[in-house]
């Protein structure tokens, strides 16, 4: 529906340029106007009395349609404005949750802790696998370095992030020194000038991924899938 939209406003505007085209043309070029424009000479005593023009139309016509073209394009504008800034307090609210519901984890169920039960640890995996599908790059970044900070995704992870979603995640400066993220999606994601030292990433999906400026020392990157990968200035 969305799609469907946008093509319509390509197409009206497309049509609204070429007819603003044609008329400026005539315009100027009066000799070459058809007689029904009204932008060339006529001679009443030749073809009596003319009726009305294209011009005289555009007369009547120009000041509301251009109104009501400005009003229909500011009106879209500002839909489209609206859905997007609630799709953004969508996204923070999931990430705000999804902080939160980690944290209870941690403070109340122990999931930190080798007494920690096999259901909570799914809980949190269910907990950050659907939050990430639903995070935009940016705030996959915040949720991430959370669970970095939280002690959460380093060797033998609490929380393992196989088939996790962080295509297009806005990792840049971040510091992953031995974490273990192992077969994550990856693809798009931004990795400049960020310290991957002893993290292991065996399995992801790293394509188009871009590591300009990165340091890899000691990174295992065994079945990882580079395909289109930026690499400049990489320190391995």
């Amino acid at each position: 529906m969305r799609k469907r939209m946008k093509n319509s406003k390509k197409l009206l505007l497309l049509i609204i340029i070429l007819f603003t085209f044609t008329i400026g043309y005539w315009a100027i070029t009066p000799n070459k106007a058809p007689l029904w424009t009204g932008f060339g000479p006529y001679d009443e005593s030749l073809n009596g009395p003319q009726a009305k023009t294209l011009w005289d139309w555009l007369d009547l016509l120009i000041v509301p349609l251009v109104l009501s073209i400005g009003v229909w394009f500011l009106s879209s504008a500002e839909k489209e404005s609206e859905k997007n800034l609630e799709l953004d307090r969508q996204r923070q609210g999931v990430l705000d949750l999804f902080i939160n519901q980690i944290s209870k984890l941690i403070l109340e169920n122990k999931l930190k802790s080798k007494n920690a039960t096999r259901e909570v640890r799914v809980l949190a995996r269910t907990y950050a696998l659907t939050s990430f599908r639903r995070l935009d790059g940016e705030r996959k970044a915040e949720a991430l370095q959370f669970l970095l900070e939280s002690q959460l995704i380093h060797n033998r992870p609490i929380i393992p992030l196989k088939g996790a979603n962080l295509r297009d995640a806005v990792l840049d400066g971040a510091e992953f020194l031995g974490a273990e993220i192992k077969g994550a999606y990856f693809c798009n994601a931004s990795f400049r000038n960020a310290n991957l030292s002893k993290t292991n990433l065996c399995g992801c999906d790293l394509s188009r991924a871009n590591f300009s400026q990165s340091t890899f020392i000691d990174t295992d990157l065994s079945y990882t899938f580079l395909r289109d990968a930026n690499l400049m200035g990489v320190d391995l």
